[in-house]
């Protein structure tokens, strides 16, 4: 548990496919920075966070496409 709560966070792997995720996006406004911006939200004109950016699929986490090979 302790594990996907620090990937959640991180910007270095993508807690849905745990693919590589260098920068961070937006998943409102699309936005991409290669640093976290934690006044994102009250900037972003729909009011939400940056999220770890999917290296493969350029999604921000909780839109990440890729699928997980079980």
């Amino acid at each position: 548990m302790n594990e996907d709560h620090t990937n959640k966070f991180s910007s270095d792997k993508c807690s849905r496919c745990g693919g590589d995720a260098p920068n961070w996006k937006c998943p409102k406004c699309g936005g991409v920075l290669s640093s976290y911006d934690p006044l994102h939200r009250q900037k972003c004109v729909f009011g939400d966070k940056l999220q770890p950016q999917c290296q493969k699929c350029g999604e921000a986490e909780e839109k990440c496409t890729c699928m997980v090979a079980s």
